[in-house]
């Protein structure tokens, strides 16, 4: 009988700019059975937002004077409805390696530091 071969999911993490998305592509040729996600781009919830108010020209910091509320909420909820699709996502495929040039508590960080009064990092 066979053995099923676990799957490997590498995550690379940083700040803007520091080359995650180079880095990744680059192992992603590199590794044999290699899938490569980007994880801003496959996030359902980031399609949607475009849908609606599509991303200002230059802006790619997060505000931190951002208020608090109902978006913020709504955005924590959505956050981890895309953890469990990405999760579906990583068993359907029929790769070796998952390659990601962020991981979804790079964005959980991001929320933190826009809504710290949620408290995100003492709920999980």
């Amino acid at each position: 009988m066979a053995q099923k071969q676990r799957k490997i999911l590498i995550s690379l993490s940083g700040i803007d700019g520091s080359g995650k998305t180079t880095l990744a592509k680059k192992l992603a040729q590199t590794l044999p059975e290699t899938a490569y996600i980007h994880l801003l781009s496959f996030r359902p919830v980031n399609k949607l937002k475009r849908l609606i108010k599509p991303p200002k020209e230059g802006k790619s910091c997060p505000r931190k004077d951002q208020p608090p509320g109902i978006l913020n909420f709504l955005n924590l909820i959505m956050l981890f409805f895309d953890i469990f699709l990405f999760k579906i996502y990583f068993l359907a495929l029929k790769k070796q390696y998952i390659i990601c040039d962020r991981y979804f508590y790079d964005l959980l960080i991001s929320l933190q530091y826009r809504a710290p009064q949620m408290k995100i990092a003492e709920t999980l």
